[in-house]
């Protein structure tokens, strides 16, 4: 009576998990916490996430020592068998997802070696089909349409610089330039340490003249289109979802669109 017992603690080890048997399942969760980390844009995150998901579905939940080369070629071509209409554009994205993720690990010291890596895949998937420009009618027919004042813009503005559609969709005043080139109008696409400008990649970064007969509004401030941002910070699908249908009833052909401008 009154002795106090001393509780036993029972060590347990720590279980390691032998790199020999780590699977996908496994690293899963750190490397999808890793690519959030790495990768600003939400869609490029979804993309790499979906490439290991996919292939877990269609392989199975492998031992990452199991990835061998040939499996690159066997995801692709069970891709091909689950979609006949699956774009060789897909197909390529999947395979880089892998090998994101093969990279990742090696790494990591998980593996020694991106068994993906140098594997070409341009045999599987159907080929995209390139757009095709607006002809000159079809130019004609579109600028007679009735279009609201800011729509009008936004086409002339695309038809006569080559821009995306995302690019002049977020134009903003603070990138216009009218004085720097005596007779220049130009609108800068290239980072300011006041603003980051979304394009698609480094060597879209670019000064971008505008024809002398563009009838631009009175200059403002903030950004010249209203329409929605998304969380990647494009407008594309915003401004393409009032523009496109359109275009569609004007110019019907299933490779032209507001890309056929470019």
């Amino acid at each position: 009576e009154g002795v106090i017992e001393t509780p036993t603690v029972i060590e347990r080890k720590r279980r390691v998990k032998s790199n020999d048997t780590i699977r996908i399942s496994d690293i899963r969760d750190e490397y999808f916490a890793f690519i959030e980390q790495k990768y600003e844009k939400a869609n490029t995150r979804r993309k790499w996430s979906r490439a290991l998901d996919q292939f877990s579905e269609l392989m199975g939940d492998l031992a990452l020592k199991e990835i061998r080369p040939v499996m690159a070629y066997n995801f692709a071509q069970k891709q091909c068998d689950k979609n006949i209409n699956v774009s060789n554009a897909s197909i390529k994205d999947y395979h880089t997802g892998v090998s994101l993720m093969l990279k990742y690990c090696v790494r990591k010291g998980y593996i020694e070696v991106n068994t993906f890596q140098g594997i070409g895949m341009k045999e599987y998937g159907k080929q995209a089909q390139p757009w095709l420009p607006f002809t000159l009618q079809d130019l004609h027919n579109i600028f007679a349409y009735d279009w609201p004042e800011q729509e009008r813009l936004l086409l002339a503005i695309i038809a006569t610089t080559g821009m995306r559609l995302t690019e002049a969709g977020m134009l903003t005043w603070e990138r216009f330039n009218d004085t720097e080139v005596e007779g220049v109008r130009y609108f800068s696409l290239i980072d300011t340490q006041d603003e980051h400008v979304a394009i698609k990649n480094e060597g879209s970064a670019r000064h971008v003249p505008l024809h002398p007969e563009l009838i631009l509004p009175a200059k403002g401030k903030g950004r010249l289109f209203d329409y929605t941002v998304d969380e990647n910070g494009l407008c594309s699908s915003s401004a393409g979802h009032i523009i496109n249908p359109i275009l569609d009833k004007i110019a019907p052909h299933k490779r032209k669109s507001a890309h056929s401008f470019r």
